[in-house]
């Protein structure tokens, strides 16, 4: 096989992973919104990093090698499970609060942060295209949101705290994910998630039935597999290829949100929701052209 043809199947199972990393992402949401009625967000956090290990420990075990949960950055690993941890705690209390097509939506804002974070961590030049589709997507949040419309809805502030959690996740990702397996990152992440959750716990600890303990650990399991697929995506093709496969995780929240919770997305959401998707695809096919001028 020819490295066209590699490069071919690799990006097939890039896109592949994407797509399931977004199928997963959804079933982990509404799972954690299901719970989120009856436990606090850090007991949420906390079991969902515990069961993460369990996907973790398979992946590393069909690959037989414990040396894929080596880590030559640690200090980088603390900062980056941070902001995970910060980003899975506010998803979890905007889940609370938010339709889940709607918190799904509003998460998609991530591109917008990055773009503008890139500046001074990653000391990225941003042209004048890439900020139009930032101005434009923050236009489709406002649709969603309608300040001063209506009494205002605290799971926003909650869902874009995730959002912008989730850029500083992604620059940290960036930088340590040279030296890094997926297996490492994913399993340092719950080991520091551990460790932060334990400082709460205690306070917050309520002891769940046997069918909660259940979904418990589908948050944990399907969690750590959505993060696995999503960092083996990124691997195996350039993220400009495999990330507008993520947008079908609207599908999929639309769906289990009606399904599941009885919720039929707002005109506003379905506006607002093109004007971020396309700001996104925007600014990925710009952050693409640049690469190629890069590389030439």
């Amino acid at each position: 096989m020819d490295s066209n043809q590699n490069s071919s199947r690799n990006i097939q199972l890039g896109i592949a992973w994407a797509m399931f990393s977004a199928f997963c992402f959804t079933v982990m949401d509404a799972a954690a919104k299901q719970l989120v009625k009856e436990y606090h967000p850090i007991q949420i956090v906390f079991l969902r990093a515990i069961f993460a290990f369990i996907p973790v420990l398979i992946w590393v075990y069909c690959k037989s090698s414990f040396a894929e949960l080596r880590t030559y950055q640690p200090l980088l690993h603390i900062v980056r499970s941070l902001m995970g941890f910060i980003a899975l705690f506010c998803a979890i209390v905007g889940l609370k609060y938010l339709p889940l097509a709607e918190y799904t939506v509003i998460c998609f804002t991530s591109p917008l942060f990055l773009t503008a974070l890139s500046i001074p961590m990653l000391k990225e030049k941003v042209g004048w295209h890439r900020w139009l589709a930032v101005i434009i997507g923050f236009m489709g949040t406002l649709i969603i949101i309608r300040p001063g419309f209506e009494v205002f809805n605290i799971g926003v502030l909650f869902a874009l705290g995730t959002s912008i959690s989730i850029s500083l996740l992604i620059i940290f990702s960036r930088q340590i994910s040279w030296t890094e397996s997926s297996a490492s990152m994913v399993f340092w992440y719950s080991v520091i998630s551990i460790i932060f959750a334990l400082f709460f716990i205690p306070f917050y600890w309520e002891t769940p039935s046997l069918t909660h303990m259940f979904v418990f650990l589908v948050v944990g399991v399907v969690g750590g597999l959505a993060q696995l697929a999503m960092i083996e995506s990124v691997r195996l093709a350039p993220p400009s290829v495999v990330a507008p496969f993520d947008y079908t995780s609207i599908l999929w929240a639309t769906m289990f949100g009606y399904y599941f919770f009885a919720e039929i997305p707002q005109e506003y959401t379905v506006i607002g929701a093109a004007f971020i998707i396309l700001s996104g695809l925007y600014i990925l096919h710009r952050e693409s052209q640049i690469n190629k001028k890069v590389k030439k």
